[in-house]
C-alpha cells in the first residue's frame, strides 16, 4: 500500500506536518501544495529517504519547484498546484478543464486555506486545506492511499493528533 500525506499553506509553521509524517505508518511519498517553499525544503531535508513533490505558491517567490506537477505512483496519475494561477477561490471545478488535468486520477489544489473533496467522472478533486491557518473549520491534511490498484483521499482534522 502507498500512503501519501498531503499539505497545503504551512507557512513556516512545519512542526505539526514533521510530526504527522512521522507518527503516520507507511509513508512512500510527501506531497506539499505551496506556500511556502522553505517547508518544502526542510521536508526534504528531515525526510531523506522519502520523495517530497512541492509546488510554487503564490507566496513563493524562489522559483525553487515548478507551478504545477503530475506524478504517477503505482500507475495513478496525480496533479498538483497550489491554484493561485487558475483563480480557485471562487470555483475549484476550473481545474477539472485544463489539459494538464485531462489523465489525473487525482487533482490536488491548496490557496484557499478551506478542505474540499469531489468526486467526478472516476476522479477526485480535493483541497486538504491549510495545515496551520484554516479559513474554515479546523487545521487539515490530506491523504492518499493506493491499494491494490484502487486510490482513495481522505481529508483529516489536525485535532485528532494534537
Amino acid at each position: 500500500m502507498e500512503r501519501i500525506p498531503v499539505f497545503s499553506d504551512s507557512h513556516g509553521e512545519i512542526r505539526k506536518t514533521i510530526q504527522i509524517i512521522k507518527n503516520m505508518q507507511g509513508v512512500t511519498a510527501v506531497l506539499h501544495l505551496g506556500d511556502l517553499n522553505r517547508d518544502i525544503q526542510a521536508l526534504e531535508d528531515e525526510f531523506p529517504d522519502i520523495p517530497v513533490y512541492g509546488v510554487q505558491g503564490n507566496n513563493d517567490f524562489t522559483g525553487a519547484y515548478p507551478n504545477e506537477k503530475t506524478i504517477t505512483i503505482r500507475d495513478k496519475k496525480i496533479f498538483i498546484t497550489h491554484g493561485h494561477y487558475y483563480i480557485v477561490n471562487g470555483d475549484p471545478s476550473k481545474l477539472k478543464a485544463i489539459p494538464a488535468t485531462e489523465s489525473a486520477d487525482i487533482i490536488l489544489y491548496g490557496h484557499t486555506h478551506i478542505a474540499y473533496t469531489e468526486k467526478f467522472d472516476n476522479k477526485i478533486l480535493a483541497n486538504p486545506g491549510s495545515i496551520t491557518k484554516p479559513l474554515q473549520g479546523e487545521p487539515s491534511y490530506g491523504v492518499i492511499e493506493i491499494e491494490n490498484g484502487k486510490l482513495s483521499y481522505c481529508t483529516i482534522p489536525v485535532h485528532t493528533l494534537f
